[in-house]
């Protein structure tokens, strides 16, 4: 028999739907790939335009590691199979040709830009905000899109 507990959940943020779900999901890849020296997330619609507000970064850090995750955030895109759909994507290990290093410093440019654009949100900057958001978003398209990194499947989720 099903506990009232095991139905209802108590989500996080200020909307369960945009952050349990995707945080179900991040497990699920995660388990998929657990070695994996870091991930790229899409969200896409609704879950990409109210996802930072409603923490949907949050629930997925918690799973994946802030210091090791990136996103996209494509408000404008609607996937056909869910309007509030997502993607992942593992970068694998590192390994002994200069090339992880190269994604693995990029990756960490990524994380101070958006860093700084979460500061420039905060002081009110919304010029900063959204030149940081173009810097992290033309870089992280030039990791993913770029043919010899160690990419593996991206799951529409």
């Amino acid at each position: 028999m099903i506990t009232l507990r095991e139905l209802y959940r108590i989500g996080h943020g200020p909307s369960s739907s945009h952050t349990m779900g995707p945080r179900h999901a991040a497990e699920i890849y995660l388990q998929r790939h657990p070695e994996a020296a870091a991930f790229h997330v899409t969200l896409y619609g609704s879950l990409a335009a109210t996802g930072h507000g409603h923490r949907t970064d949050w629930a997925i850090y918690s799973v994946l590691g802030e210091d090791r995750t990136t996103f996209t955030w494509n408000a404008h895109i609607f996937l056909p199979f869910h309007p509030n759909g997502m993607t992942f994507s593992a970068v694998m290990q590192n390994t002994d040709m200069d090339e992880g290093f190269v994604v693995n410093q990029l990756l960490r440019t990524v994380a101070v830009i958006r860093k700084l654009g979460d500061v420039a949100n905060e002081i009110g900057n919304p010029s900063l905000r959204y030149n940081c958001q173009e810097a992290e978003q033309a870089m992280l398209r030039d990791i993913v899109f770029t043919p010899s990194l160690y990419l593996v499947d991206s799951c529409p989720c």
